[in-house]
């Protein structure tokens, strides 16, 4: 998913270019391009963390993926929101006759995308996140970055 980021975005235009790092090296990496758009750009970081279904079944509200983005968004993210919390909730009120109801409730079946019930938890948590603190309006300043 990440490497198709930057084939999608123009990564001759960030520094040093993503390249074809595996999961570990990209998810340190991509932080360092996220910062250098929004110095670039003047935009708010707002990172959303959100599990796959094996995170759902083996890992806890604090797993490594939410620590490492958690700790990066300390001072530079306008809002980190983990979705972890919401869906190991839904996991945890599955009666103990139907212990991987969540999965057929939040995702589409043999897949890891979610479905119309998992998009609305997403939303919901980020509606949630903005209701708490609302993003102000900035003027805009459309012109590009000045090069010295």
């Amino acid at each position: 998913m990440l490497n198709r980021l930057c084939r999608t975005l123009e990564c001759s235009l960030l520094p040093s270019p993503f390249g074809y790092l595996s999961g570990p090296e990209l998810l340190i990496d991509l932080p360092v391009h996220l910062v250098f758009v929004h110095l670039v750009h003047a935009r708010s970081i707002s990172v959303v963390v959100y599990p796959y279904p094996a995170q759902v079944i083996h890992d806890t509200a604090d797993s490594p993926q939410v620590r490492i983005w958690s700790d990066w968004c300390e001072g530079k993210c306008k809002r980190f929101i983990s979705l972890f919390p919401a869906f190991l909730a839904a996991k945890n009120e599955c009666p103990r006759s139907q212990p991987g109801c969540w999965y057929l409730s939040l995702f589409i079946f043999g897949d890891v995308h979610y479905n119309t019930v998992g998009n609305a938890l997403v939303a919901d948590a980020v509606i949630k996140s903005l209701a708490e603190d609302p993003p102000s309006k900035k003027s805009a300043d459309l012109s590009p970055p000045r090069v010295r």
